[in-house]
């Protein structure tokens, strides 16, 4: 039975096993045999197989990449690109660079390179990401008209240590501070100059729709709120100037100010419910008629 067993090296596996001292009680037991056979072949079969696959792999010739050919184009236009940037910037003479051009007047080679320089920078640098929307900043208290305040809304200030202002706004629903243009012109009538910057124009929306566009941003160095328990001292205060009011003296403090300072609705909630559980708000109502 072993030599009709196939392949050669198989075979031999099997004849080198069956002569171990183990595997000699296999020779008188045909049922055991075959079952050591069969699994033995699976054995064989499972490791030959990868090991001729591995040993096809090693001796296969990896194939050469072809190695990259520039075409005579290209190179032909990369030399004159070369060639091109090295002449001179006002005559085109290859001898010579514009700073040594004997056609250069004082300050003109100067000029050329700034301006190649610059056309070379547009060349390189990457494009300007899309446009995005215009931002819309929400200031409540913030018009031009007449409308009567929330009491508690507003505080007398000093800013600068130059203008006391009678009444400055704290507006909860206002997202940015705002001071008026007329806020600005007055500082700087009386010598106060605040620091400020230009930048991507904004919009401001009140509460009734209107929505004003806001480009210049200024910074109060000091800004001294009157209080009862004496002034507080607000320092480095952003805010966006709304052009459109020329004539009044108007800051308005946003949401963002006051939360800085501890005023949030949390904390408001919370200290309504230490003080009694339930409120009766009836009161706060229009009054009835007749």
């Amino acid at each position: 039975m072993n030599d009709a067993l196939a392949p050669e090296q198989f075979q031999r596996t099997v004849k080198n096993e069956l002569a171990r001292e183990s595997n000699k009680p296999l020779h008188k037991d045909v049922v055991a045999f075959i079952k050591w056979l069969r699994a033995s072949c699976k054995e064989y079969l499972r490791w030959e197989t990868k090991s001729n696959q591995r040993k096809q792999s090693e001796t296969k010739p990896a194939r050469k990449k072809p190695d990259s050919v520039v075409p005579k184009q290209t190179q032909a236009a990369g030399n004159q690109a070369t060639r091109r940037d090295r002449t001179c910037l006002k005559c085109g003479s290859e001898n010579h660079r514009v700073k040594g051009c004997p056609r250069a007047v004082a300050g003109e080679a100067e000029a050329l390179l700034r301006e190649w320089r610059e056309k070379k920078s547009d060349r390189t640098s990457p494009r300007p990401a899309a446009a995005t929307a215009t931002p819309v900043y929400h200031v409540t208290a913030l018009q031009l008209k007449e409308v009567p305040l929330e009491r508690g809304s507003e505080c007398m200030a000093r800013l600068e240590n130059v203008l006391d202002l009678d009444s400055v706004l704290l507006d909860s629903g206002a997202d940015v501070n705002v001071a008026s243009r007329g806020l600005v012109d007055l500082l700087r009538e009386l010598g106060v100059a605040l620091r400020q910057d230009t930048v991507t124009p904004r919009k401001l929306e009140t509460f009734d729709g209107s929505v004003f566009k806001v480009s210049r941003r200024v910074q109060f160095d000091t800004i001294q709120l009157r209080t009862t328990a004496g002034p507080l001292l607000l320092r480095n205060t952003p805010a966006w100037v709304f052009e459109q009011e020329q004539e009044k003296q108007v800051l308005v403090l946003s949401r963002l100010v006051m939360e800085r300072l501890g005023n949030s609705v949390n904390a408001i909630l919370a200290k309504a419910c230490d003080t009694q559980r339930e409120w009766d708000l009836q009161d706060l109502g229009p009054p009835h008629s007749g």
